[in-house]
């Protein structure tokens, strides 16, 4: 055996180099090429076992550390699994007073939840079936629990409420009608929604910046983030995006009674050709909080939670789903080219107020019409038109005037996307 002759007290150092047989060549250049690189400071343990050959031997940890890593795990809660062994298990606590995700920080599994997908067979030309699919596969070999929940023609399958108050999480999959029909009941049990999106337009989904992609809807149930936000009732039906009394509504109606399954932008057309020969424009009245600010005037009225709306156009560019309030437009018009002059206004983010459109805030609202009931429609879609027969035109009756409109705050629960700055 030889000893580095620089080392003078090897059991200080941690420097030792002993060397049983002579190096080759190749190793003689690399351990000089080490050292150099190095400039002859100490080496670390792992490396100097490696060239001594030599048993690791793990030198004690301080005594103030044995006893930190002690007092450690005398803090951390306990709890015994059915084993009997004991086990530490660190949870994110639920916001108090409501059902939250609870998600146990484990270094061997995540913690399982309760997830209820809830598509829409008609959404997407028969893409919401095959995507309920592959979320309930990816979901179940995450160790998840997933119960599916079908929304066609002939309503629920399963009881919707029973449904939602078991799960902690719920997966739309369909556009903003199957997002209005699981705002109906989600509000009642406290469980947190997330859009995948499949529909025509996926306002809600838009809003909150959701997409189509099955990794980040995962990532949002791994790591979950939940904001409470508003919801609005219109009559005796909530509705979460807006509300709108005119002609828009008008095409909804017509397309309403001629719908058989799946639709896309083009399907809209013939209606509002046809809407635009006979469009559904009268006075309108609007109460604001009980105050009257609009009085017997033709017009489009719009009631927004939150500012999205078809084709981008967002008449309501400042409506905030968190603020208590609902904001109120009307676009005064008496013909269909006044209202496409406004929606051009409206798409082009240019102001409206100074063109003689009214726009305020309030927490309820109430819309009347004269001489003719005029259609209304609730994120996207006509109330009345969910039996087989259309509603007949009438004052009062389903899907006309009158409305009454209250805000109901941070009444519905979403989970965001990862990233998403709606927080």
């Amino acid at each position: 055996m030889r000893r580095d002759p620089r080392v003078q007290n090897p059991l200080r150092s941690g420097r030792v180099i002993l060397r049983q047989q002579p190096l080759r060549l190749r190793d003689r250049r690399s351990l000089s090429l080490r050292r150099r690189r190095r400039r002859l400071h100490p080496l670390p343990a792992r490396l100097i076992q490696h060239e001594l050959a030599l048993p690791a031997r793990r030198a004690p940890a301080p005594r103030h550390h044995r006893q930190r890593r002690r007092s450690a795990s005398r803090s951390q809660p306990k709890l015994r699994n059915p084993s009997g062994s004991v086990r530490h298990d660190a949870r994110i606590p639920a916001r108090s007073g409501s059902r939250g995700l609870c998600l146990a920080r484990r270094s061997s599994s995540r913690a399982a939840l309760k997830v209820l997908l809830v598509y829409n067979t008609n959404s997407g030309r028969g893409r919401a079936r095959g995507d309920a699919a592959r979320i309930e596969q990816t979901l179940a070999r995450s160790g998840h629990s997933v119960r599916t929940l079908q929304l066609g023609t002939k309503g629920w399958e399963i009881e919707p409420s029973s449904a939602f108050a078991a799960s902690d999480a719920a997966v739309v999959i369909g556009g903003d009608g199957t997002v209005h029909a699981a705002s109906l009941v989600a509000p009642l049990s406290s469980t947190p929604l997330y859009h995948f999106p499949t529909g025509t337009e996926n306002l809600f989904a838009r809003a909150f910046g959701m997409s189509r992609s099955i990794p980040a809807l995962l990532a949002a149930l791994t790591h979950p983030r939940v904001i409470e936000i508003d919801s609005a009732r219109c009559n005796d039906r909530s509705f979460i995006i807006m509300c709108s009394a005119g002609p828009d509504a008008g095409v909804i109606h017509r397309l309403s009674r001629h719908r058989n399954g799946s639709i896309t932008h083009l399907s809209y057309l013939p209606h509002i050709l046809a809407e635009a020969a006979r469009p559904s424009i009268a006075p309108l009245s609007i109460e604001a909080d009980g105050r009257r600010i609009l009085d017997a005037r033709p017009g489009l009225a719009v009631v927004a939670n939150i500012d999205q709306y078809a084709m981008r156009i967002n008449p309501a560019s400042r409506a905030s789903p968190t603020d208590g309030l609902l904001d109120v437009v009307f676009f005064p018009a008496a013909s269909v080219a006044r209202l496409v002059g406004w929606g051009l206004r409206a798409r082009s983010r240019l102001p409206i107020e100074k063109h003689g459109a009214l726009y305020t805030r309030a927490s309820h609202v109430r819309i009347l019409s004269h001489d003719r009931p005029v259609p209304y429609q609730l994120d996207g879609e006509a109330p009345g038109h969910d039996g087989a027969a259309s509603p007949r035109a009438a004052f009062g009756a389903p899907g006309f005037t009158p409305l009454e409109v209250s805000v109901c705050p941070r009444s519905l629960r979403v989970l965001l996307p990862p990233g998403s700055a709606s927080a």
